[in-house]
């Protein structure tokens, strides 16, 4: 399904939650200072998944930036 970072921003937290766990990929995830995150694709843009006692606290999509920086030492890129 594609669908646009702006139309995925206009969804509420369950519904971008709902199209992230059919249509998202996984690539990796972090804890911080006792939080979880998790970064997928979807689309032509990323999206990281805040998660806080077994909830999710929040949902954050992006292009690019600074927002990569603390998954970018945890994701193993194969070379040929």
């Amino acid at each position: 399904m594609k669908v646009g970072l702006y139309e995925f921003n206009k969804l509420t937290k369950n519904e971008r939650a709902d199209l992230l766990w059919q249509h998202g990929e996984f690539v990796g995830s972090v804890k911080l200072r006792g939080l979880s995150f998790s970064l997928y694709t979807l689309s032509d843009f990323y999206v990281e998944v805040l998660v806080q006692e077994d909830e999710i606290y929040h949902i954050k999509s992006f292009k690019k930036g600074y927002m990569l920086d603390k998954y970018l030492d945890r994701i193993q890129i194969d070379t040929f």
